[in-house]
């Protein structure tokens, strides 16, 4: 079948023009309603034209010098004559005729009511026995009206009695005889009516003792289940759209499919399509995941409203449930008025985990997480409930659909959608019913930027501050590898301007942007004034020794800052940045870090002759990167690698004990080999207390001199080899370690002579 043959054609073959009809029924609407307007506007005029020409002579009669019964008498015709052409009568007369060819038989009666009620009122205002008669006559129209509801009510409850089983039929009917019985006694005897009011007055007070202390409790309970909830309506200040999301264009490119869909529904309806319930945003923290969910809501136009998971925790049973109906009724709301909402919910996980306690749901004694008394999974439960039923009608909805199908009218289609959304760093604790076809459909994966979108996102918030020449992009692009836009954005705007203001700047330097990002990875300064000389001694030679290495072992990194200044917990620091983004790495590359977090500990020992405290980071970095070789398959098959507190046998513990010592020992050649860059490293810290990555390079390519620098590559890969292969074949026996003891003594005798 051709493409041409899934079209719809007209009766002469030809595609019917769907647009032209279209423009036709508008049209037609417009010109009904410019003529009804049209004609509502002529008569007001009218009206209000012949009300002031019978308003003249009443008021020239009122103040002439005609006598008093006559001055009435022309007071009261005149009223009744400016009652029937008075501007409002004459304007719904006029939208009457108006739509006398659409409306016929709705015509003809609200022409007849037209001229009841001006009849009624004109006769009323000139004649009193027309006043009683016509009181009257309402009076009566009211008891028949009352009478008629009244026989409709029993009505229903005999039809309602007589269509159930015989029981009910029974007490149904009783009960109907015994209430018609007690009205028409009471209309009969006044004894009898004063004995019914008496009843019905106290049962009133009951029933209001009752309903003041239900009021009371679902006022409590009101109150809450109110949440703080975000909203943003199209057109507001804080609206945002992805002009304002940065650093993902990718991303951007395949969100922006399914906001068409919010945006233009009408061929999608029309094709049979289904909107998607939910969207899950999955990544690390800081990557933007509510950012782009607004940027989503403000791209298409809609409403958004937006709420904390941990919102909907509360201290009693059943008052989560209620957050959660309230939240959906604003979203449901909100759509109705602006044809779609984003209902987002931040940090998914802690109303959505899963319900199972092996993966660490909320079960546990009285509701688990929630408290003694409340959370459990009630929350949880009425998301899936409501994300299933969006689609359904609600109470009115059906109402208003049984009121198009008595007036025998077609029922409009729902204009309306909620599109959920949630966020999570954690999307394997998700309970599977929520994250099942039909509620979440979908998974976004926010990953961090690469070196594109970092650029993009510094570009965009270093246009929101002033800065001077000397900021270079592809700098601060490069020592932000794997930075989060969170952070990017609070190093740019928050940190690298306060740093400028303090130092009475009115423009932001490179130098400022480069210590925010410093006080991101490793705190803020918190300098020791007067620190013993041989401690300050020993953290110079320890960032000395990481530095060094660092250089030799890692030059696909680059130095940014050495430093002996406290910050937060550590007494120093070396700071390396990647030159490029890193997605994979070969296993020498972590063997080089273990070496590298070895050097500070083993230069203490080389330069200062023995051990001192003050490694306990290093060595925990050591041990998460052994971790990661043996989950890697380094010391084996990685069968038993699965977590990083699991205890191995006795073999592999063995071998991992050889490579620690082995791993020191080179780290300890390494340095023995370019003894004289420590020094000078570490004097010119003594010195200056702070080294930039520039200062510091000079300074070991200066101390090298003519030594020749360590071929990394080639000693990494024969580590890998020897381990790997001859670890196994038992390299590390003893005969290896009295060769080694020999080596390192030899090693030691030349250093102190060298100090």
């Amino acid at each position: 079948m051709s493409g041409s043959e899934l079209i719809p054609q007209g009766s002469n073959g030809s595609r019917p023009n769907v647009s032209a009809e279209k423009a036709k029924q508008t049209r037609a609407a417009y010109n009904a309603k410019a003529s009804s307007d049209f004609y509502g506007a002529v008569g007001w005029l009218v009206g209000l034209i012949f009300t002031l020409f019978v308003s003249v002579p009443v008021i020239w009669l009122l103040v002439s010098t005609a006598s008093r019964s006559t001055r009435q008498d022309f007071l009261v015709i005149g009223i009744a004559v400016a009652w029937w052409l008075n501007p409002l009568s004459l304007g719904a007369l006029g939208y009457i005729f108006s739509n006398m060819r659409a409306w016929r038989f709705w015509t003809l009666a609200a022409l007849f009511v037209w001229g009841l009620v001006n009849a009624m009122v004109s006769f009323s205002i000139a004649s009193e026995a027309a006043r009683v008669l016509v009181f009257d006559g309402l009076l009566i129209l009211f008891y028949i009206l009352l009478g008629l509801f009244f026989l409709y009510i029993q009505l229903r409850v005999f039809i309602w009695a007589a269509a159930g089983k015989p029981a009910r039929f029974f007490f149904g009917i009783v009960g109907w005889a015994a209430l018609n019985g007690l009205v028409y006694w009471a209309i009969i005897s006044p004894e009898v009516l004063n004995i019914i009011l008496v009843i019905l007055g106290f049962a009133f007070r009951i029933v209001f003792a009752i309903g003041f202390a239900i009021i009371q409790f679902v006022a409590i309970f009101w109150f809450m289940a109110r949440s703080r909830v975000e909203i943003i309506r199209p057109g507001d200040p804080k609206t945002v759209t992805f002009d304002d999301y940065k650093g993902q264009p990718n991303l951007i490119k395949m969100v922006r499919q399914w906001i068409s869909l919010l945006s233009d529904r009408a061929q999608f309806q029309k094709m049979g399509g289904q909107f998607i319930n939910g969207l899950l945003l999955a990544g690390e923290p800081g990557t933007g995941k509510t950012l782009l969910a607004k940027a989503m809501a403000g791209e298409a136009g809609i409403a958004f409203i937006s709420i904390e998971g941990s919102g909907f925790r509360a201290m009693f049973w059943g008052v989560d449930v209620l957050k959660m109906i309230r939240f959906i009724g604003q979203a449901r709301k909100l759509a109705k008025e602006y044809g779609a909402c984003i209902a987002y919910i931040d940090e998914i996980d802690a109303v959505g985990m899963s319900r199972g306690a092996v993966m660490g749901g909320q079960g546990g004694m009285m509701g688990g997480m929630g408290g003694m008394f409340g959370g459990g999974t009630g929350a949880l439960t009425r998301l899936l409930y409501e994300m299933d039923g969006i689609g359904e009608l609600s109470r009115w909805e059906k109402l208003r659909a049984r009121w198009y199908q008595f007036r025998k009218k077609p029922i409009p289609p729902r204009d309306w959608h909620i599109l959920f959304m949630g966020s999570t760093n954690r999307p394997d604790v998700l309970d599977p019913a929520l994250t099942r076809p039909g509620r979440f459909d979908r998974t976004v994966v926010v990953n961090k930027p690469d070196r594109t979108g970092r650029r993009e996102i510094v570009k965009y918030y270093l246009s929101k501050i002033k800065t001077d020449e000397t900021v270079d992009i592809e700098a601060i692009v490069s020592d932000t590898a794997w930075a989060t836009p969170a952070r990017i954005m609070s190093a740019i705007t928050k940190d690298a301007v306060r740093l400028a203001l303090f130092d009475n700047r009115e423009r932001v330097s490179q130098h400022d942007i480069e210590l925010a990002f410093q006080e991101q990875a490793m705190g803020l300064e918190n300098p020791i004034e007067e620190m013993e000389e041989d401690q300050r001694r020993q953290v110079a030679y320890h960032e000395a020794g990481h530095a060094v290495v660092q250089y030799h072992l890692r030059p696909d990194e680059r130095i940014v800052r050495v430093s002996i200044i406290r910050r937060s917990d550590a007494l120093g620091y070396v700071l390396p940045v990647s030159n490029f983004d890193i997605y994979a790495l070969p296993l020498r590359t972590f063997i080089a870090d273990i070496m590298v977090s070895m050097a500070g500990h083993v230069s203490a020992k080389l330069f200062l002759g023995e051990y001192w405290t003050g490694a306990t980071g290093d060595f925990q970095s050591v041990r998460n990167r052994l971790w990661r070789l043996g989950h890697y398959g380094f010391f084996g098959p990685p069968l038993d690698w699965t977590r990083e507190d699991v205890r191995y046998d006795s073999e592999k513990v063995k071998i991992i004990e050889a490579f620690w010592v082995k791993m020191e020992e080179e780290t300890e050649k390494v340095l023995f080999a370019h003894s004289n860059e420590v020094h000078a490293v570490a004097k010119a810290l003594l010195e200056k207390n702070d080294l930039t990555g520039k200062q510091c390079i000079e300074i070991i390519r200066s101390a090298a001199g003519e030594v020749e620098p360590v071929n990394s590559e080639l000693l990494l890969k024969g580590l890998v080899e020897d381990t790997i292969i001859g670890g196994k074949n038992g390299r590390h026996g003893r005969n290896g370690k009295d060769e080694q003891k020999e080596t390192k003594s030899k090693r030691k005798s030349t250093v102190k002579a060298k100090a």
